[in-house]
């Protein structure tokens, strides 16, 4: 099968490059009356599931043409300036384009409930069907191998069910997760959110090869696992906040460049269109997880009736050494959680590091006298796109998770502490170090 004008019943245009493309004036997602696609972990997947099959299916077709429904348009696609890096586009401009690839997929493997599986990060390695040398899924250029660990790369053993936050902050509130917007497409005008800094950019390069270029990662096939998983993050982020917490201009933020599958440039997009994903036609099998963060907050103890209903302070660093700090919270600042049975508590850590093109910053919450750990997490940064600058990094971090529910802790304060050390599966750059650190801590008993 040869995807030309002739093979394409709209007869689409083979065009050297995406200017060229006739804008086709209807989507092709599925109407709110059908089923919706179902996009479905790799993990435990058997290599011949159907939806695997049409991948490979469609892979090697798309591979072997030229035409614009080729493998390589999508790679033009992705690396055209459309500002869909470091900024809040982010999110909606690659769920739009794994969108409408799989609306091509679906047509050229004729299986129109097709929805891309999605790598769940916290397997902690790359799906091994990726790695059969003489499947389409398979890329060369890639530095890992099936028993490559994550947690090995970056240099951190995340904590069973902590993963979803440790990978995105989906409990962070929106401009911590999707970033800023980037009001002229250029690199530097906007940030990246966390949905973009954390997870996504560690796996591109612990993979390695063409997913570490930003110009050429979208042939890889894992590419798209990868950012179904991204797309993942971002449904589990709306179960959490809701669909009252997008800012009023993010509805309005533009997506175009998309090719569509009958081959045409696909008409302009706005972020509005695509925040509820069975908008386009399609969900994720299980978004349980969020259900953890909505979970009410249960506190041991007996209340003290003389304590504050309201808490608020915001607490500094103590240097305790070379890349490390450390802040105490007392035991005054909790005395309205005991006894509570559901307390809001916003707990945000701001922390500035110095020096290491990729690093990880391991925090912890720790007894007085040190022996006894109660909580983990970490922070990170990766070297994408070809290094960082010489000032100070800054991240907001939830730590919400980090105060412990225990009678000890409450009782006496406890340490939460932030150590600083370069990327394992980095090795260029300075030692980084921690020179600001600070958590603005706020609780009401309710």
């Amino acid at each position: 099968m040869k995807l030309t004008r002739r093979s394409l019943a709209a007869g689409a245009l083979a065009a050297p490059a995406l200017a060229a493309f006739a804008v086709h004036g209807q989507d092709v997602a599925s109407s709110p009356a059908q089923s919706l696609r179902v996009r479905r972990s790799l993990t435990g997947m058997a290599a011949d599931d159907p939806d695997l099959q049409a991948f490979r299916y469609a892979l090697g077709i798309m591979r072997a043409d030229d035409g614009p429904l080729s493998w390589d348009v999508q790679r033009r696609v992705h690396a055209s300036p459309w500002g869909h890096h470091n900024s809040w586009r982010f999110l909606p401009w690659h769920r739009f384009q794994l969108h409408y690839l799989e609306r091509i997929i679906a047509r050229i493997s004729q299986k129109p409930d097709f929805a891309m599986p999605y790598w769940d990060w916290s397997a902690d390695r790359a799906p091994a069907v990726y790695f059969q040398r003489r499947s389409p899924l398979y890329d060369e250029t890639r530095t890992i191998t099936p028993m490559s660990r994550i947690s090995g790369y970056l240099g951190f053993e995340w904590g069973e069910g902590a993963s979803d936050d440790f990978w995105a902050r989906t409990d962070n509130d929106f401009g911590d997760f999707f970033g800023s917007r980037n009001p002229t497409g250029e690199m530097g005008s906007g940030y990246a959110g966390s949905a973009e800094q954390y997870g996504h950019n560690l796996i591109h390069l612990f993979v390695g090869g063409r997913m570490r270029d930003l110009m050429i990662s979208p042939l890889d096939p894992l590419f798209w696992a990868h950012h179904a998983n991204v797309d993942r993050q971002w449904a589990l982020w709306s179960e959490i906040h809701g669909a009252d917490s997008y800012p009023s201009g993010f509805a309005a933020e533009p997506c175009t460049g998309y090719v569509d599958a009958d081959g045409y440039l696909a008409p302009a997009r706005s972020a509005g269109e695509c925040v509820d994903t069975r908008q386009l036609g399609y969900t994720f099998d299980d978004l349980s997880i969020a259900r953890q963060a909505l979970r009410p907050e249960q506190w041991p103890g007996y209340r003290d009736s003389g304590a504050s209903p309201v808490a608020q302070r915001t607490l500094q660093m103590q240097t305790s050494g070379p890349g490390a700090a450390r802040i105490f919270v007392p035991p005054q600042l909790l005395a309205n959680l005991l006894g509570a049975q559901a307390p809001l508590l916003d707990v945000k850590g701001f922390l500035r590091v110095a020096g290491g093109d990729g690093y990880v910053v391991r925090l912890s919450s720790r007894s007085i006298d040190g022996g006894y750990v109660f909580g983990r997490d970490a922070v990170f940064s990766v070297p994408m796109g070809g290094g960082m600058a010489m000032a100070p990094m800054g991240h907001r971090v939830q730590l919400r998770r980090m105060v412990p529910r225990d009678p000890r802790a409450l009782a006496e304060g406890f340490w939460i502490e932030a150590a600083a050390d370069l990327l394992r599966g980095e090795h260029d750059g300075m030692t980084p170090e921690v020179v600001g650190f600070t958590v603005d801590f706020r609780s009401q008993a309710v």
